[in-house]
């Protein structure tokens, strides 16, 4: 709606999801979130969000948190959109999951020909990058599913602590603080173009339906890939996909 819109522009309290909150109140993420995160997790709802005005009171598009270095390991996380997947020659995992045949197959180990739509593929290029870190791999589909995959795990277990994330610029300040009152500190690299800026459009990429490829500027895909490289480990590892997420092993 035009009024929350303009509350967003105009950042009331320093909050940029008043457009997001309103429309998502009657859809199942909305509803999950209200009963799983804010009901049982009431103060520290309100300390995620008081962190949420503080960041959006001094920048607009400040970071979660800016690690002074991103360390890699077993509770770290790097979410691609699965929008990254190729359109031509079309993904052979299908595009709107969270599947990845050529990471859970873990051909990057085998001599073999790499299939033609994986060959220029960024899931494909930054999942590897992530697996020379030891961190894990998350290729994010729906909101509902990237609450209860990695959200609440991080909320409730600290599973997941840091992160690096590829992201629509509509979903930009909603996954922001989702992030802080779930205690993930990370940064975040939207797309440069294809990506959802309105509400109609995200939602309907929420279900699956979204015909455009995402891209990121070259900036933004440099900062990625030296974020990673800077938390190399030197040691091998393979993917072991649990539910919705490449655990590197």
């Amino acid at each position: 709606m035009r009024l929350f819109e303009r509350l967003d522009e105009h950042r009331l309290f320093n909050i940029r999801v008043w457009d997001f909150s309103f429309r998502s109140l009657l859809t199942a993420y909305g509803r999950d979130f209200f009963t799983d995160v804010i009901l049982r997790h009431p103060l520290v709802t309100l300390s995620g969000i008081n962190r949420y005005r503080k960041i959006t009171g001094q920048s607009e598009n400040q970071d979660v948190a800016v690690p002074s270095k991103y360390p890699g390991g077993p509770q770290t996380i790097v979410g691609a959109g699965f929008c990254l997947k190729p359109l031509e020659p079309a993904c052979i995992s299908d595009r709107a999951n969270h599947d990845c045949l050529y990471f859970e197959k873990n051909l990057q180990d085998k001599d073999q020909k790499i299939p033609a739509c994986c060959q220029n593929c960024k899931i494909r290029d930054i999942g590897e990058r992530t697996l020379r870190t030891g961190s894990n791999f998350y290729i994010m589909t729906s909101a509902i599913d990237i609450l209860h995959d990695m959200l609440i795990p991080a909320l409730e277990e600290k599973r997941f602590m840091q992160g690096l994330f590829t992201m629509c610029r509509y979903s930009y300040e909603p996954f922001k603080i989702a992030l802080l009152i779930s205690g993930i500190e990370g940064s975040l690299f939207p797309f440069e173009s294809g990506d959802c800026r309105d509400y109609a459009t995200w939602h309907e990429a929420d279900i699956g339906n979204k015909e455009e490829q995402t891209m990121l500027s070259e900036e933004n895909e440099r900062s990625l890939q030296d974020c990673l490289a800077a938390a190399e480990t030197g040691r091998k590892y393979r993917y072991e996909k649990n539910g919705n997420i490449f655990y590197a092993q």
